[in-house]
């Protein structure tokens, strides 16, 4: 059906030219679609937009459940499905735009663009020009975000004293560095790297972007700790989102986004309690039968006996070959967590490539907490292979429609690399059980 892939090509434009984070993260060469910017723009929190997406959402749903799905092939139906499912998800949250969290969280915003501003790939000069032109602007952005926290509270839906005094601190933590920020940091290293740049152009870009970080990042980071403090006080729920109104309607929904089911909050508490129950037992059995190899695992001492991140990689990407698919051939690096997000961010992430350009991969580290090698084995193998790396990577592969780039469930996303990382104990090179205690 050609005309639902032209529905299907106008969605994933309408999508990804929605913000300038959403369209750069997404595609190296948008022009190669036929698609651009006018203006780099942030995505938006104002109340009065949100009529506006309903309408968009509504009017999208509407033209997607026009088509004759028996006219459909196996693959569109496949992205019906998914946006069908998915739309009517989203419309069901309907008045319920204040129950959304933007400061506070692992994922927050103020912990999570410090690092997708230094990942901002520098592509071409028009790629920095872009970028400084963010970051010149984010002070307005702050200030939508702030106005939109007002009325969370004026709402009565206001976070609680804790979550923004970790919120505070998270900002705090980040503008704490000056200097060595890590938005100046990294830009001079990407700056560096752009052969097409002469020293005088290069000179030039550092020093509009330390401007913008001190005349700009740094006073928007300040406005987010000055709101929060002055809100604080006003979250009258300290019992979770499910105190609120309607807050287990919108739970529901969370959990219904977070997982991909359809299941009841009942049917999976079922679930995880049989499967803690399962696990337990299992963990008994291994103890009844052989309580030394039991205490010598938990022991804390190292059983792995490799410290190299990327030794690592390539060592899960040939042996996983053994029971997976060939990985496409591609590239990563390792980097790690900037000490002033340490508190702040997540124990390891993959940063999802462009759908244009999958060779080139990065997995970020958190030193935050000593780890030994054992935990950075599985870390790395629920990060890269057989986890997140390959998943993705093999996936843009398939050269699939490009909508479906667009669709993360985090359900089957975390639910497929935590098989990874405990199917990859299988390659595992661990030091053996000292003689005297017999394997299990």
């Amino acid at each position: 059906n050609e005309a639902f892939n032209a529905f299907l090509e106008d969605y994933f434009t309408e999508s990804v030219t929605s913000d300038s984070i959403t369209l750069h993260y997404t595609l190296k060469d948008p022009s190669a679609y036929g698609i651009s910017l006018a203006e780099p723009i942030w995505s938006t929190h104002d109340i009065n937009d949100f009529d506006y997406y309903t309408e968009d959402l509504n009017a999208d749903y509407a033209n997607l459940t026009s088509f004759d799905y028996t006219t459909l092939d196996k693959d569109q139906q496949q992205i019906y499905d998914i946006m069908n499912w998915d739309m009517s998800l989203d419309l069901s949250t309907t008045g319920l735009e204040y129950y959304s969290d933007i400061f506070s969280g692992s994922s927050s915003f103020q912990s999570s663009i410090p690092t997708t501003m230094a990942e901002y790939q520098f592509y071409t000069p028009s790629d920095v020009d872009n970028y400084l032109s963010l970051l010149n602007s984010l002070p307005a952005y702050i200030d939508t975000l702030c106005t939109f926290e007002q009325n969370k509270s004026a709402a009565g839906l206001f976070m609680s004293d804790t979550s923004a005094d970790n919120a505070i601190t998270q900002c705090t933590d980040f503008i704490a560095h000056v200097d060595d920020n890590l938005l100046i940091t990294t830009f001079d290293t990407r700056i560096d790297a752009m052969d097409s740049l002469t020293d005088e152009e290069k000179a030039a870009y550092k020093t509009a972007n330390i401007t913008a970080v001190k005349e700009s990042v740094i006073p928007a980071y300040e406005a987010i700790i000055d709101i929060l403090t002055n809100l604080k006080g006003t979250g009258v729920n300290d019992g979770g989102i499910c105190n609120f109104d309607q807050g287990k309607e919108y739970y529901e929904y969370l959990v219904k986004s977070g997982t991909g089911s359809d299941k009841t909050i009942e049917e999976l508490t079922t679930m995880i309690e049989d499967s803690f129950e399962s696990s337990l037992t299992d963990m008994y059995s291994v103890y009844s039968n052989n309580p030394d190899a039991y205490d010598y695992f938990y022991s804390g001492d190292d059983l792995y006996t490799n410290s190299d991140p990327t030794e690592i990689l390539n060592t899960l990407k040939t042996a996983t070959t053994e029971d997976f698919p060939t990985p496409p051939e591609v590239s990563f690096s390792i980097k790690y967590v900037d000490k002033s997000l340490e508190d702040s961010v997540s124990p390891a992430f993959y940063m999802t490539p462009p759908i244009d350009d999958v060779t080139n991969n990065v997995i970020y580290i958190n030193n935050s907490e000593e780890n030994g090698n054992s935990d950075l084995f599985s870390t790395l193998a629920h990060e890269g292979y057989p986890g997140h790396m390959y998943q993705i990577t093999s996936f843009y592969a398939s050269n699939p429609n490009p909508v479906r780039c667009l669709y993360s469930f985090l359900g089957y996303c975390e639910g497929w690399a935590t098989y990874a990382e405990v199917k990859a104990y299988d390659y595992a090179d661990y030091v053996k059980y000292p003689e005297d205690i017999a394997t299990i």
